[in-house]
């Protein structure tokens, strides 16, 4: 009997040593899976910082691409302004270069026009063409009283 309760007890001994062997490693087993399960989070959550960061200085480089296109684009804008109002000024005046020649000669031809009707009036011998220009530049130029021309 003693050696049957000692069997029984070297049994039980036995199999509490392989319950507590078995918690053990499954608590072994359950504290791995944490600490890879752990390792995993950390890792994605890493990623996923990494990810976020890496969107993050995209749409920066993008805002920043946008924004030197936008300043391009007005800087080209500015500048084809500049050539219009440049060739607007131009034509202008030339415009006014092209008034001014054509009075210019609207005036010499009324001068000489006056200048010859003069000669008529008072005898073609006696005044010389080019007295009677002069004379009609001087009253065109205001530098004689009370006498005008109409252009």
């Amino acid at each position: 009997e003693a050696l049957k309760s000692a069997c029984e007890f070297a049994r039980e001994a036995e199999q509490q040593a392989k319950r507590i062997a078995d918690a053990e490693k499954a608590a072994a087993d359950r504290a791995a899976a944490e600490a890879k399960e752990a390792a995993e989070r950390e890792a994605q959550r890493q990623i996923d910082e990494a990810n976020a960061k890496a969107a993050q200085e995209v749409r920066e480089a993008n805002e920043r691409a946008a924004e030197a296109e936008r300043q391009a684009q007005a800087e080209r804008d500015r500048i084809a302004e500049q050539e219009r109002a440049d060739a607007a000024a131009k034509a202008k005046a030339d415009a006014e270069e092209q008034a001014r020649i054509a009075d210019q000669a609207h005036r010499d031809t009324i001068i000489q026009r006056a200048a010859h009707s003069l000669m008529e009036a008072v005898e073609f011998e006696q005044i010389s063409e080019p007295l009677a220009l002069e004379i009609m530049r001087a009253i065109a130029d205001g530098d004689v009283d009370c006498v005008s021309i109409k252009f």
